[in-house]
């Protein structure tokens, strides 16, 4: 239900916050991550152009909020892996062998994104993201308690109401929320921009 009705609002939202070609591959990227690849699942993908996914792989061992030593190990294995076919794609290219079906896909996917010069580095751009679809369902659910005030003090401040979105990609209305770089709560807000604002 609440997955039909962000739908809903999100089509809505369309004549307001238009989604240009140029950046729609980005947008459906980040649509999947946040809508559709679960905790359990990983992206491979291109760092600069990430609607260049080559593979959406699901973690080892019990899924939990935080990886496990081995998932890290796993990922890690898995950008090599990744990597390394880039980079075999590539020297096939230079010296203009056939490619192998698939090798073709990624050329062509990563031409469409970015021109011709963009395989020349993709061994070194290939980035994971994992999948949010539950941290997000979540959010959804705990952003009904806060939404509404926290509209009301936006407004009654003159900032943007929409800011109220925020917290669902920056920490999913965790307000106990910590990033590795020191940024918490639901904002994610580092001491340096607390102090600032």
């Amino acid at each position: 239900m609440l997955l039909c009705s962000w739908s809903a609002s999100a089509d809505s939202l369309d004549a307001d916050f238009p989604v240009y070609d140029s950046i729609r591959p980005n947008v459906e990227f980040w649509e999947s991550v946040w809508g559709e690849w679960t905790l359990g699942q990983v992206a491979v993908h291109d760092r600069e152009y990430p609607g260049v996914v080559y593979q959406v792989a699901n973690l080892p061992g019990k899924i939990d909020t935080r990886l496990t030593e081995d998932q890290r190990e796993f990922i890690d294995d898995l950008k090599d892996a990744w990597a390394s076919k880039l980079e075999k794609t590539l020297e096939r290219l230079e010296r203009g062998e056939a490619l192998s079906d698939e090798q073709k896909q990624w050329v062509l996917a990563l031409t469409a994104a970015g021109g011709g010069e963009a395989i020349q580095r993709a061994s070194q751009r290939v980035r994971t993201q994992r999948g949010l679809k539950e941290r997000f369902l979540r959010g959804v659910e705990i952003s009904a308690r806060y939404e509404s005030k926290i509209r009301d003090i936006f407004r009654r401040r003159g900032l943007p109401e929409d800011l109220a979105y925020l917290p669902h990609v920056e920490s999913s209305f965790q307000y106990a929320a910590r990033s590795s770089a020191g940024a918490v709560g639901a904002w994610q807000f580092t001491r340096g921009t607390g102090k600032l604002y």
